[in-house]
C-alpha cells in the first residue's frame, strides 16, 4: 500500500508488474519485436458454399441472389459451382451463377462435360459476334428492321414484361405471323430470320440471368406460349427450316432457358404437324412441351394471374369460367 501525494488519506493499491513473459524483450525503446506472420488470405466467398446452419444472417446481397442460391438442392449447387470454377480456370471468366447452374442440369450435373460444352459456347458466341448482336441490329436500315419485327413469329415484346405465377417471363409466338412470301419479298432468308432470334433469345437471357431483385426462382426459365392458331399443314412445311432453326438455337446455345412451352389453339391438322416436327426436337424439348386441347384459357389460367394475361383472348371471364 502506498499513500498519494496528491490526494492525502487516500490509500491505493500500488499496481503490479505484468509476468515478465508477457512483456517483449527490447534491446532498446526503438527496437520492435520480430514481426508476426501475415494470416493467409481468406479463400473468396463462393456465391455455391452452403449457407450456414440455423437462421441465416443478412444475405450477402439484398437482392434476391443469395436466398435463392441457399435453396438450392445441394448436388445441383455443387455441379454448379464446379461448372464456374473449371470455366474460370479454362480462362473463360466465371460465369453467371443462373447460366453455370443451366449448364449443369443440362449435362446431368457432369461439372467436366458442362464445362467443355460452355467453352464451346464461349467459342460460337466469340465467331457469331453474339456479344455485338443489339449494335448490329441498330445499324440496319429501320426499313429493314421492321420488316424484320413484322416476319418474325413473336408476338411483340410487351409479354416479356408479364410473369407467370412462379415468375417466369411469357413469350407468346404466333406461328401464322410468318410471311414465307413477304420473306422472299424483302429478301431475307433463314438465316436472317434465326439470327434476328438469336437476338430476342439473348435479350430473354441478359433479362433472366441479370433480374435484380429475383424474381421467383430464376432457374425455372421461361413461359413460352406457341400459338398455332389459323396454322395449315402447309404453312407448317413452309415454315419448317424456320422453326427448326430457332428451335436449335434454344436447345444447343440456351438450354433450359425455355422452361416450358404451351402449344395452344391447335387445330385438327396439328397432329400431323407435330408428328412431321417432332423427330427433329430433342428429348428434352418434348418434355418441355404440352399441347392444350381445346380452350386455352383455363390453362393459362392457372399458370398465369389475371394482372399478367398476355393476350385479352386467353383471359377467363370475372367468374373464372372460359
Amino acid at each position: 500500500m502506498f499513500v498519494s501525494n496528491d490526494e492525502p488519506g487516500e490509500a491505493k493499491e500500488e499496481p503490479r508488474a505484468a509476468p515478465a513473459a508477457d512483456v517483449p524483450r527490447r534491446s532498446s525503446r526503438f527496437c520492435c519485436a520480430r514481426p508476426r506472420p501475415a494470416p493467409a488470405p481468406a479463400a473468396a466467398a463462393d456465391e455455391f458454399d452452403e449457407p450456414p446452419p440455423g437462421p441465416r444472417a443478412s444475405p450477402r446481397r439484398g437482392d434476391g441472389v443469395q436466398e435463392w442460391l441457399d435453396a438450392l438442392p445441394g448436388g445441383d449447387r455443387r455441379a454448379a459451382s464446379a461448372v464456374a470454377s473449371e470455366a474460370e480456370r479454362r480462362g473463360l471468366g466465371r460465369p453467371n451463377p443462373l447460366c453455370a447452374l443451366r449448364w449443369a442440369r443440362n449435362h446431368g450435373l457432369d461439372a467436366s462435360r458442362a464445362a467443355a460444352a460452355y467453352g464451346d459456347h464461349c467459342a460460337w458466341r466469340k465467331a457469331e459476334a453474339v456479344d455485338g448482336l443489339e449494335r448490329e441490329h441498330a445499324s440496319l436500315p429501320p426499313m429493314r428492321r421492321r420488316t424484320l419485327e413484322r416476319l418474325y413469329f413473336y408476338d411483340p415484346p410487351h409479354s416479356e414484361q408479364l410473369h407467370d405465377r412462379k415468375g417466369r417471363p411469357i413469350k407468346v409466338f404466333a406461328t401464322a405471323r410468318l410471311d414465307k412470301a413477304g420473306m422472299r419479298a424483302a429478301d431475307v432468308d433463314t438465316a436472317a430470320l434465326a439470327r434476328y432470334h438469336l437476338l430476342h433469345m439473348e435479350r430473354l437471357r441478359r433479362g433472366r440471368e441479370d433480374r435484380r431483385p429475383v424474381l421467383g426462382d430464376p432457374s425455372l426459365g421461361i413461359l413460352e406460349i406457341f400459338d398455332v392458331k389459323d396454322a395449315t399443314i402447309s404453312l407448317f412445311r413452309r415454315s419448317f427450316d424456320e422453326i427448326i432453326a430457332c428451335a436449335r438455337i434454344n436447345e444447343s446455345r440456351y438450354p433450359g432457358l425455355v422452361g416450358i412451352t404451351l402449344i395452344v389453339n391447335a387445330p385438327s391438322t396439328f397432329g400431323y404437324c407435330y408428328a412431321f416436327v417432332r423427330p427433329f426436337l430433342s428429348y428434352e424439348t418434348q418434355r418441355r412441351i404440352e399441347v392444350v386441347p381445346g380452350d386455352p384459357r383455363k390453362r393459362i389460367g392457372e399458370l398465369v394471374d389475371d394482372a399478367n394475361i398476355p393476350r385479352e383472348a386467353y383471359r377467363l371471364s370475372p367468374d373464372g369460367r372460359p
